[in-house]
């Protein structure tokens, strides 16, 4: 048994590495390995299982290319006065200028995985934290909440670069950018946002 766990942990570490060779960030990918290590360790030595499967999370966020960003998206200046989600949604209209307010949530993970894109929420959505005895450990998703008024209540926001092209890489973790983070956004309609699907050009993020 020894000798199997030694060389499927050799292989599982030399797929790992050439996973970041080829620069694949493959959720799937990364969610089997866990899967197949939970089996092979999970019945006999809880701690080494640990340390494996810290190894395949650090190799997966190694993987993940953080966004750049132009210095003056992320500011710490009042934005002014903010419309909600739901009422930035009312006025869908491509080009329109809006400052925003939300959170940043309404799924487990908000954040595109390799684009500088997320999903914000109206301040109306119940996240888990606002529950009473609820321990979620990713509140932010709103998993007690019904499903089509976080549908109705959330909108996409991307961020773009000088050429009009958006920005690669991800954004969690740039500046304060994280799950649950209240904020304003300063910005316009995307000439593709459609009536059931807002899309959101930020010009300018405050943190809340």
């Amino acid at each position: 048994m020894e000798l199997f766990k030694t060389l499927i942990n050799r292989n599982i570490t030399l797929l790992l590495i050439n996973i970041k060779c080829m620069k694949i960030n493959n959720y799937c990918t990364y969610s089997v390995l866990t899967f197949l290590m939970c089996i092979l360790y999970g019945c006999e030595n809880s701690n080494e299982y640990a340390d494996l499967k810290d190894k395949v999370n650090s190799e997966k966020l190694s993987s993940i290319r953080m966004a750049e960003l132009p210095a003056n998206l992320l500011t710490t200046d009042d934005l002014g006065t903010a419309i909600s989600v739901l009422e930035a949604r009312k006025q869908n209209e491509v080009t329109k200028k809006l400052i925003i307010e939300g959170f940043i949530g309404g799924r487990k993970e908000p954040f595109a995985s390799n684009r500088a894109s997320f999903i914000l929420g109206d301040h109306s959505i119940q996240t888990c934290d606002k529950i009473p005895g609820d321990y979620c450990p990713t509140p932010w998703d709103a998993c007690c909440e019904d499903r089509k008024k976080i549908l109705e209540g959330t909108l996409s926001v991307q961020l773009l670069d000088q050429n009009s092209s958006l920005i690669k890489g991800n954004l969690n973790g740039v500046g304060q950018l994280r799950p649950g983070l209240k904020i304003k956004i300063a910005g316009t309609v995307d000439s593709k946002s459609l009536p059931n699907s807002m899309l959101f050009n930020a010009l300018q993020i405050q943190a809340l």
